[in-house]
């Protein structure tokens, strides 16, 4: 399997794996403390979709643009900033759900010398296209894992 093959299924994966999770936590798992620091499972289902649209993003920026520059996210401000204990679980998980849909969609179609770009993120420094998407696989696949934990100690 080529590059683009090896990404789009390792996107394909985490989708599957993301619809499947978040279809199975029951309403009554969304407020079941998620970690010492006061997260719920529905801030962390709300915090995957803003993870997964904030990598999407840089994605969507190393396709269409050379060498940018892309932003660090603070997430613990994003989680009181954006109210995240008040915004709908269902909507975030239609929104990973499409985006996720729509990376593979971009990766696919990409041209291939996208695949050697690279961008400058604060934290990370110098990353490349292949690494973006493998990022954003990696991250969302550490929050899922923490949804899974949290809503299981539930049952």
């Amino acid at each position: 399997m080529d590059e683009r093959g090896a990404l789009v299924a390792s996107l394909k994966r985490l989708s599957a794996r993301a619809r499947e999770l978040l279809a199975r936590v029951s309403p009554g798992a969304l407020e079941a403390p998620a970690d010492e620091d006061g997260w719920k499972v529905h801030d962390l289902i709300v915090h995957l979709a803003d993870a997964v649209m904030v990598q999407s993003m840089r994605l969507r920026r190393m396709i269409a643009e050379d060498h940018p520059v892309l932003q660090a996210v603070d997430q613990d401000k994003w989680l009181r900033g954006l109210s995240s204990p008040h915004r709908s679980a269902e909507l975030a998980r239609v929104l990973v759900d499409a985006m996720l849909a729509s990376d593979v969609e971009l990766v696919e179609l990409a041209q291939p010398k996208v695949f050697d770009r690279r961008a400058y993120h604060p934290v990370r420094g110098d990353i490349t296209f292949p690494g973006v998407v493998e990022a954003l696989v990696e991250r969302s696949e550490q929050i899922l894992g923490d949804i899974e934990r949290a809503a299981q100690r539930r049952r």
